[in-house]
């Protein structure tokens, strides 16, 4: 019975893992992979350690635009207009080759497709996330995330998409062809680096302090579990450089978020589990350099003028379920999850109004919302046995996005080693 089950744990830590410890070392979702499993509700026991250390990967040249249709890794806001790359761009040199470029293919008729280019290439992540979660007594307990990101831009690639045909203007025009032997020397007097790069930062440091609650006394059910997490993030990750074309912060970009998460599971058959999640992140505004549109019809990840601006970031939420045989055989247990996380629009107040109109900043296809529906998929053998303190277990997960909305298609697999330790019994 499930009952004498909860007391074997409680007196030896036999399964532990089946309340709150399967995969709990995450980090929070992001538009750049498949989002993880966000984990079962916290056991109830006075004074257990729970250590957890995950490293996960993906590489991925594709993307989901705005109606969730894969293209191209850089094309994610659809393909850039270079023709309107200089609009609104403030004391341009007409004696400079660079500006001269940018205003003469300004001034060409506009027409279908004419000065777009297609951005292509790889990105590549390895995630290692350290986990710490540590109870108090009563059912509260304290959670400490620490994720370490190593990323890769490679095999940046451009696509000219201008038509080919004898209508003017089309891919021979000589203007568009100065602008296209000048691009490297636009990009270089506009301080932008147009090329492969690779970081390893910290992302974003969370501290949450939760209380987590077992009901046993059921005679329908086996178990009725309960956690709720509330704490900071804290903006330790690397924030966009305004000087690579094709950058990505390791976590939100500098702001702190205050994250707010609910877990609940029921138990049944004594094997079979049934659990819920959801959770909210709001931000913290904050004024910082960015850069931003002068011109409504430019779009693209490349844009020339900069300016201090306060950022609004739009909250994230998630919502997930899952089903789970919980020791089925031995100490394997299979699990399988979906969430739906979304994020919502970003908006921008420049401090300069007379270069920044605050109407075509915040038209920027980049600063809008997205999301994803990802399927988790998660085996978890535990070698915890009678009367023993100290209770290691693994795990292999994969992390797979089956849609989504201005994300990467990047699907994330990995492994996790963790333990349990029980200060008392």
């Amino acid at each position: 019975m499930k009952k004498l089950k909860h007391s074997l744990i409680l007196m030896s830590l036999g399964t532990l893992i089946f309340l709150g410890n399967f995969v709990k070392s995450y980090d929070f979702p992001h538009f750049y992979r498949a989002s993880y499993f966000f984990g079962e509700p916290r056991l109830q026991k006075d004074k257990l350690t729970s250590i957890d250390i995950t490293i996960a990967g993906g590489s991925t040249r594709k993307a989901r635009n705005c109606a969730g249709n894969t293209v191209c890794l850089f094309d994610i806001y659809g393909p850039s207009n270079m023709q309107k790359l200089g609009a609104g761009i403030p004391d341009k040199d007409p004696t400079n080759p660079a500006d001269i470029a940018l205003i003469y293919l300004e001034h060409l008729p506009s027409r279908d497709g004419f000065g777009f280019l297609s951005y292509g290439g790889r990105f590549g992540l390895v995630e290692t996330i350290f986990s710490l979660t540590q109870n108090i007594s009563n059912g509260f307990f304290v959670q400490f995330l620490m994720p370490f990101k190593h990323m890769r831009v490679s095999e940046i690639c451009c696509i000219d998409l201008s038509p080919t045909d004898d209508t003017y203007p089309n891919k021979s025009n000589p203007y568009w062809q100065l602008f296209l032997n000048q691009f490297n020397n636009i990009l270089a007097k506009y301080g932008i680096y147009f090329g492969d790069w690779k970081e390893t930062d910290f992302g974003d440091i969370s501290i949450l302090f939760g209380f987590a609650y077992n009901y046993q006394e059921t005679t329908i059910l086996d178990y009725i579990d309960f956690s709720f997490k509330g704490g900071i993030i804290i903006p330790s990750g690397r924030e966009r450089s305004l000087n690579r074309a094709f950058d990505i912060p390791s976590g939100y970009d500098g702001h702190t978020g205050i994250p707010l998460q609910m877990d609940a599971s029921i138990g049944i058959f004594d094997w079979f589990t049934i659990g819920a999640h959801g959770d909210v992140i709001p931000f913290l505004s904050k004024t910082k350099e960015v850069r931003m549109k002068t011109a409504y019809n430019q779009c693209g990840p490349i844009k020339l003028a900069k300016g201090c601006a306060l950022v609004k970031q739009g909250a994230l939420f998630d919502l997930g379920a899952y089903v789970k045989a919980d020791h089925f055989a031995r100490g394997l247990s299979l699990l399988i999850g979906y969430s739906y996380n979304k994020k919502y629009k970003d908006e921008l107040t420049p401090q300069d109004m007379c270069l920044f109109d605050q109407c075509i900043v915040n038209s920027d296809p980049m600063l809008y919302e997205w999301d994803m529906h990802t399927i988790n998929f998660v085996a978890e053998y535990d070698f915890a046995k009678d009367n023993k303190r100290f209770c290691p277990r693994i795990s292999l997960f994969y992390n797979w996005q089956v849609a989504g909305r201005n994300v990467f298609k990047n699907n994330i697999a990995g492994g996790t080693f963790g333990f349990d330790m029980a200060w008392e019994y």
